[in-house]
């Protein structure tokens, strides 16, 4: 990649921030700010503007003085400043005697006694700038070392500083890896890709599917024919938690399509990549989505774990679990969805590797689970043969895992059927009761027929006796 520097006078400076992960604004007197992304530590060189602010110590130059040099200027040819002269310069300038402040204030103000920078002072602001430069360009070293597999004597010094252990013989990086690979925590519930083999060296996987420049098959252009958009993947920078493992974040808007939703919703993926020597690699990756209702109670981890094989080429295995971090009444939905989510990602991606590599003898071979599965057959010959997109989402609708959409008409046609069994219930039970009323008035009619045959036998019986 390409370098540039930009000089900006120390004295100037009023603030400096942190920007994201990875950046720094820096605000100068006149309101104007400069955004800087670094590859390297951040951290680093905003801790190398503070180093700088409190070894250079400097004041103001009078107005006199400055206004001398404007005048003369006038008569004289305008010259080109090499960098160095107008770093001199930079260093020369008055600077706050109070710190600058990182919490998005200004400065302090500038000290107005007058005075030269000394021969020391600048010396000093150069040997700390270039041993920040020596350990940026040292962890940019460890990276590619990282990457290829194959840490130096020089890299584990720089991997050390980070927490790194002693230096690991390939013996002891295949039983770390052998160690990692069995591991049974942290857990990953759903495995989706199990032994799928590849034809290429875990080199060209990494420079096919994971490299900075990994503009046609890396994760950003998989993201972006799943539809997502505004996809931002920061380059590969190295962990201070190990030392030896790299982290970056994948930042993207992914379309939805859920009720009581809105059409879009942030989301990002932190991923860290490690590798083993020639023994194997992984790749851990936390997906995370903000702006929708319910997504700040779980995320989800998932792994992918590259294996070289006997005949030169990959194994990959790739798995994922739903962790929960709150509790919802609507775990078994989150989970039903977002499984099929991820299953259907991990099919999309592994059809993607089958057209990075396809054209290669043996390219693609099936793992033994999905032989059982009924997977992707083993390709002979120089020109491979691969499922298509229907057979895999043919396959996948056999498992039945429902959409968000398709839970709740689920949902809506119980409610309705249970609402039609209460009806039906009541319109018995309602039927019964007019029965039991209906014959109850029969037996209270037939009764009233019986009191008054009893009143007019009485009555026939008194007549008689009377007239007797």
């Amino acid at each position: 990649f390409e370098q540039s520097r930009r000089v900006i006078p120390l004295a100037t400076v009023s603030a400096v921030l942190h920007m994201n992960d990875n950046g720094i604004i820096v605000k100068d007197e006149s309101g104007e700010t400069y955004e800087f992304t670094f590859q390297a530590d951040r951290d680093a060189c905003f801790n190398l503007l503070l180093s700088l602010h409190g070894r250079v110590s400097i004041y103001k130059l009078n107005r006199n003085q400055e206004d001398h040099d404007v005048e003369g200027s006038k008569n004289e040819q305008p010259q080109e400043r090499s960098s160095d002269s107008m770093l001199r310069r930079s260093l020369s300038m008055p600077v706050s005697k109070s710190p600058l402040k990182t919490d998005g204030g200004t400065g302090g103000g500038i000290g107005d006694s007058g005075g030269d920078a000394t021969e020391d002072d600048y010396l000093a602001a150069c040997t700390v700038a270039n041993m920040a430069d020596d350990e940026a360009q040292s962890k940019r070293s460890l990276v590619k070392e990282i990457t290829e597999g194959k840490i130096t004597i020089a890299g584990w010094a720089t991997a050390k500083k980070y927490g790194a252990s002693d230096e690991a013989s390939s013996e002891d990086l295949r039983e770390n890896w052998i160690k990692y690979r069995d591991a049974k925590n942290p857990t990953y519930g759903e495995k989706v890709i199990d032994g799928f083999r590849l034809a290429c060296t875990m080199d060209e996987y990494f420079d096919l599917f994971l490299a900075n420049d990994a503009d046609k098959y890396g994760y950003g252009a998989y993201q972006r024919k799943l539809g997502d958009s505004e996809l931002d993947v920061t380059p590969w920078h190295l962990s201070e938690k190990d030392g030896v493992s790299l982290c970056r974040k994948v930042s993207y808007v992914h379309p939805v399509n859920a009720p009581m939703a809105p059409p879009s919703a942030a989301a990002s993926k932190q991923q860290r990549f490690r590798r083993f020597g020639s023994h194997g690699m992984s790749i851990e990756t936390r997906t995370e989505v903000k702006d929708i209702p319910m997504t700040d109670c779980f995320h989800v981890d998932d792994q992918l774990l590259v294996e070289p094989t006997p005949d030169g080429g990959v194994s990959l295995t790739g798995r994922f679990e739903i962790r929960f971090i709150k509790r919802t009444m609507f775990r078994s939905i989150i989970a039903n969805t977002t499984n099929g989510e991820f299953v259907s990602w991990f099919q999309g991606y592994k059809l993607m590797l089958i057209e990075a590599l396809k054209g290669r003898e043996g390219s693609v071979e099936r793992g033994t689970s999905e032989a059982e599965e009924g997977g992707v057959e083993r390709v002979g010959g120089s020109v491979p043969v691969t499922p298509t997109k229907s057979e895999v989402v043919t396959k996948a609708e056999t498992t039945f895992l429902p959409t968000k959409s398709e839970l709740y008409v689920l949902v809506l046609v119980v409610l309705v059927a249970l609402l039609v069994v209460l009806q039906f219930m009541l319109m018995l039970q309602m039927r019964a009761s007019n029965q039991a009323y209906l014959q109850m008035s029969a037996n209270q009619d037939r009764l009233y027929d019986m009191l008054a045959q009893i009143l007019e036998s009485a009555s026939t019986s008194s007549c008689d006796s009377t007239c007797v």
